[in-house]
């Protein structure tokens, strides 16, 4: 079955991301590749293939070629049976998840290749109990590491939208307030949940319509 920004997890995408950018590898060479992980053929399968059939399954990387990565917000994210609610109000954020965060954005590809630590930070695990009831566990009662590896198996795209949605409320409350009161606010909690809606309203409804520059213009050929 051929993937697309539905099927993609973020594991995926960070082997695609590290083919397209691997200096090592020709164009063709990544072709093949891209075109094994896209439509699950492996390249032995390919490299037999007849030429022409091979060149009907180029159209399956068209997607990464249009450079709009087609996901949405999400509140929550289902992975390996477990539910994580996702921390979306900048006034509900610990400073742990702060520094996580920071700490996992740091150089210059971080956003692809520590996303899946990235939605960890940014997560809380749902317990249920026998009645279905749901309580949220607090940050930090489930190691990283684990949830870290549960978000490899989530969606690319709806995580990579979730994220730098995040990304901007920070980036707004940055701007307004400077990086020292943001830790201090975080650290005592010393501001009130009106002040902070109203320097972050501007962009709480917003979280769409995010794109990346194309990947692969160098196979777009």
């Amino acid at each position: 079955m051929m993937k697309n920004w539905n099927t993609i997890t973020i594991e995926d995408y960070q082997l695609i991301y590290g083919i397209i950018n691997d200096a090592n590898m020709n164009d063709f060479e990544k072709e093949v590749k891209l075109i094994s992980i896209i439509n699950e053929i492996s390249e032995e399968e390919l490299d037999n293939m007849p030429l022409d059939k091979f060149k009907d399954l180029k159209p399956s990387l068209d997607f990464l070629h249009k450079g709009t990565i087609e996901g949405k917000l999400q509140k929550y994210v289902k992975v390996n049976d477990t539910k994580y609610v996702m921390s979306l109000d900048a006034f509900k954020l610990t400073y742990g998840q702060y520094v996580d965060i920071t700490t996992f954005l740091a150089g210059e590809n971080a956003m692809v290749e520590n996303l899946h630590l990235i939605m960890a930070s940014l997560s809380m695990p749902v317990k249920t109990n026998w009645y279905g009831k749901e309580t949220v566990l607090p940050y930090g009662s489930v190691e990283h590491s684990k949830v870290s590896s549960d978000m490899l198996k989530s969606n690319f795209a709806n995580c990579y939208h979730t994220s730098v949605f995040f990304l901007k409320l920070i980036n707004a409350l940055i701007k307004a307030i400077g990086v020292y009161s943001v830790k201090e606010i975080l650290k005592n909690k010393r501001v009130t949940k009106d002040k902070l809606r109203a320097i972050l309203k501007p962009l709480k409804n917003g979280g769409g319509g995010f794109t990346m520059p194309s990947l692969s213009q160098s196979l777009n050929e």
